[in-house]
């Protein structure tokens, strides 16, 4: 399974999208982008047994959902309320 075509292309693309992350001026795309090419990742490198890499890369994963989480939080406080 690891060495089939499809699966060496879904790493190579979860590798892209990490990259292409770290591109973006807008931190929210940023973090977006960053959370799903982590997460390919992951998947990807639990699958082929990479452990060490899997890890970093779920910490990755958890590391963009707690700044996504508090920028929501920070979006919904500073937009004016209408009553």
């Amino acid at each position: 399974m690891v060495n089939t075509w499809w699966f060496q292309a879904i790493g190579w693309i979860g590798s892209a999208l990490v990259v292409f992350s770290l591109t973006r001026s807008n931190i929210l795309r940023l973090r977006w982008l960053n959370l799903a090419g982590g997460a390919v990742s992951a998947i990807w490198n639990a699958l082929a047994g990479i452990w060490p890499f899997a890890a970093m890369n779920l910490a990755i994963c958890i590391i963009n959902i707690y700044w996504l989480i508090k920028i929501q939080k920070e979006q919904h406080l500073a937009a004016p309320s209408i009553s």
